[in-house]
C-alpha cells in the first residue's frame, strides 16, 4: 500500500472516531445515567425470570391497596384506572430508545438541582432500644431485627423512584412502605427518589434511615409495578445486583406471604399472614422509622392539637371535582350521610365536645362544613390539590397542605372517612379507630363500615365491622 493511500485511510478513521466522539458528547450515545429512565425493568439471570418479566404488563386494575380478598374488594378504587391508564402511557414512553426521546431542559435542571441537595453517605450509626417506634413493639422480634438492619452497613441499595406517574398520597406511602419492606427483608440501603410535583424532604425528613443521601448513578434493574403484582416473584435475581430502581403504588406484603422467599423470613418476625396480611399492621412502624415532619410544620401541629384538644378526623373524598380529573367517589346522597354519621357522633358523651377537623378535595363541601359546624370546624391552610392530577405548579404549592392534612388527619379522636388511600394511611398510622361510610363499586349505594384495631399492642391488620347495604334513591328526571 502506498505511503498516500496509508494517510488518507488513517485520515478518515481519525475523522470517524472524531464524530463518535462527539455524538456521544452531545448526548446522542445511549441512554444517560441522570437523564434517561433505563428501560430494562427486571434484569435477571435465569431465562425463566425473564420470560416472566417480558411477559408482565400493568393492569389497570381499579385497587387502592392489596390485601386479603375481602380487604382487597372493600379497599378497590375505580379511580385508580384513570391512573394506571396515565403510567401505562409513561412506561410505554420509557420503553422508546433513548435516542428519539426529549428531556425538556427544566426537567433536567429540576433534577440536577434535587441532586445537589442530597446528602453524601453517611456512616451508619448504632440505633438504641429507646429509639425504635413505639408503632414497632419494642423487644418484638421485628423491634430486634430492625435495630439491627438500621445499625449495619450495607453493600446493595434499593430506590424507591416516583418520577412519573407516582398516584396520589395514599398510593405513594403504600409503595414506599412496600420498597422499605423488600430493602429490610433483603437487608439493602433504602433511599427515596421523590421530586414530583416537590422535593419530599421538604416536608418529611429522614427519622432512622437516611433516604436522601446520593443516589446510584446504575439503573440498570428497574421494576415499575402499577395497581396489580404478578403473580410470582419478581425479585429473585436481585441477589448478585448492587442497586435496585423500584416504582410502585401497591400494598404487597401479601404477595411476599404467598412468595417462597418471604414467607418464612416474615412469619420468623411474627408477622403471621392470619393476622398482618396487609401494610395496614407494620404502616405506623415503616412511616415512624422513616420520616418526621420539619419542625415547623411539627410545631403547626401542636399548636392545632392545643387549640383542639379533642377533634373527629373527616375525610370526604368525592372525587369528580372541577378541579383535576376524577371519577366520582362519593355521591351527594351519600355525602349527606357521612354528615349524619359525623352529628350522631358528636351527640354522644364521648364525643360531644370534639371539634372536627375537614380534610376534602372539594372547596365548596369545605365551605359547607366550616359554615355548618361554625368554630367547632377547622382545617389546614392552603388550597385542595391532588399531587399528581392538579398540574404542577399547582400541586407543587399544595404538597404541603396535602401532606398536612394526611398527618393531622391521624391524631384525632375517632376518625369518618371515604374510601380513600390517602385517609387510609392517615389512620394506619396512628392505629385509629375509624368509620368508613363507602360507596359500592356501582355507585348505586352505600354502607358503613366499622375499622377498629386491637387493644393490645401487636402486628394485626384493622378490624372490619360490616353495616348494612343502603341504596341510593333514584331521582327521577323531572319531565319538561
Amino acid at each position: 500500500m502506498s505511503k498516500t493511500r496509508k494517510r488518507v485511510l488513517l485520515g478518515g478513521v481519525l475523522l470517524v472516531t472524531m464524530s463518535i466522539t462527539f455524538w456521544h458528547a452531545l448526548g446522542g450515545g445511549g441512554p444517560s445515567d441522570s437523564d434517561t429512565a433505563l428501560v430494562s425493568a427486571h434484569q435477571q439471570t435465569n431465562a425463566d425470570t425473564q420470560q416472566l418479566q417480558n411477559t408482565q404488563t400493568v393492569d389497570s386494575a381499579s385497587n387502592t391497596g392489596q390485601s386479603n380478598a375481602g380487604q382487597s374488594q372493600l379497599q378497590q378504587s375505580d379511580s385508580n384506572s384513570q391512573s394506571g391508564r396515565e403510567h401505562n402511557m409513561a412506561k410505554a414512553h420509557d420503553l422508546v430508545p433513548s435516542k428519539v426521546q426529549s428531556v425538556s431542559q427544566n426537567k433536567v435542571e429540576h433534577r440536577k438541582q434535587a441532586e445537589a441537595n442530597r446528602k453524601p453517605g453517611t456512616p451508619v450509626k448504632s440505633v438504641s432500644d429507646d429509639e425504635i417506634p413505639q408503632q414497632c413493639i419494642p423487644g418484638s422480634t421485628f423491634a430486634k431485627a430492625l435495630k439491627e438492619y438500621l445499625s449495619k452497613e450495607k453493600q446493595q441499595s434499593l430506590v424507591y423512584n416516583c418520577e412519573s406517574v407516582c398516584g396520589g398520597l395514599g398510593d405513594r406511602l403504600k409503595g414506599m412502605t412496600t420498597a422499605f419492606l423488600f430493602a429490610f427483608l433483603t437487608n439493602r440501603e433504602f433511599k427515596i427518589n421523590h421530586n414530583r410535583p416537590a422535593p419530599l424532604a421538604s416536608i418529611l425528613l429522614p427519622n432512622l434511615v437516611q433516604w436522601n443521601t446520593k443516589l446510584p448513578k446504575d439503573r440498570t434493574v428497574r421494576a415499575t409495578i402499577i395497581d396489580r403484582a404478578p403473580a410470582q416473584d419478581f425479585t429473585v435475581g436481585w441477589a448478585n445486583k448492587q442497586h435496585v430502581w423500584l416504582e410502585t403504588n401497591l400494598d404487597m406484603l401479601p404477595d411476599m406471604h404467598r412468595w417462597v422467599k418471604y414467607q418464612k423470613q416474615l412469619s420468623s418476625l411474627g408477622i403471621d399472614k392470619t393476622k398482618c396480611n396487609n401494610v395496614s399492621c407494620v404502616f405506623g412502624c415503616v412511616f415512624n422509622v422513616l420520616f418526621k415532619l420539619i419542625p415547623k410544620l411539627e410545631e403547626e401541629a401542636k399548636q392545632l392539637q392545643q387549640k383542639h384538644p379533642c377533634f373527629l378526623s373527616v375525610q370526604l373524598r368525592l372525587g369528580n371535582v372541577s378541579a383535576w380529573t376524577d371519577p366520582m367517589r362519593t355521591s351527594p346522597f351519600v355525602v349527606a350521610r357521612h354528615w349524619d354519621h359525623v352529628d350522631k357522633l358528636l351527640q354522644t358523651p364521648e364525643y360531644k365536645d370534639c371539634h372536627i377537623l375537614v380534610a376534602t378535595d372539594s372547596d365548596e363541601e369545605q365551605t359547607r362544613a366550616l359554615k355548618k359546624y361554625g368554630d367547632k370546624a377547622f382545617c389546614t391552610p392552603g388550597s385542595n390539590v391532588h399531587i399528581d392530577k392538579s398540574g404542577t405548579q399547582k400541586a407543587k404549592d399544595g404538597f404541603k397542605k396535602v401532606l398536612f392534612d394526611n398527618y393531622m388527619l391521624g391524631l384525632g379522636k375517632h376518625a369518618v372517612i371515604s374510601n380513600s388511600g390517602f385517609s387510609y394511611t392517615a389512620v394506619w398510622r396512628t392505629k385509629l379507630n375509624s368509620t368508613i361510610v363507602r360507596m359500592n363499586r356501582e355507585r348505586t349505594g352505600y354502607f358503613i363500615q366499622e375499622h377498629t384495631y386491637p387493644a393490645e399492642q401487636t402486628f394485626s391488620d384493622w378490624q372490619l365491622k360490616f353495616g348494612p347495604f343502603t341504596p341510593v334513591p333514584v331521582v327521577k328526571k323531572k319531565k319538561k
